[in-house]
């Protein structure tokens, strides 16, 4: 049942005081999605690709949120892709 979950992406990098809070809004639904962290700072072609543009999330490959992402905003974006908002 774990694969029917949406997958959530955090891209972050250390340091970044943003991107903190963009993992902790993941973890707050980790119920409801798999939830992956990525330091784009580990592949040259990701932080290329973000640059300073971090924290961003995705949603089954999909960008839903960038830069202030808090778990109200995480959990209505996956509300809104048909993820219940109370869990599994």
């Amino acid at each position: 049942m774990s694969d029917a979950l949406p997958e959530v992406v955090v891209h972050t990098r250390a340091g970044c005081p943003m991107c903190a809070q963009a993992e902790q809004a993941a973890h707050a639904v980790a119920d409801r999605a798999r939830v992956r962290v990525v330091d784009v700072d580990t592949d040259p072609a990701l932080a290329e690709a973000y640059g300073e543009r971090v924290p961003v999330v995705t949603i089954d490959g999909e960008e839903v949120l960038a830069l202030a992402v808090d778990a109200d905003a995480l959990a209505a974006a996956l509300a809104a892709r048909g993820a219940s908002p109370w869990g599994p």
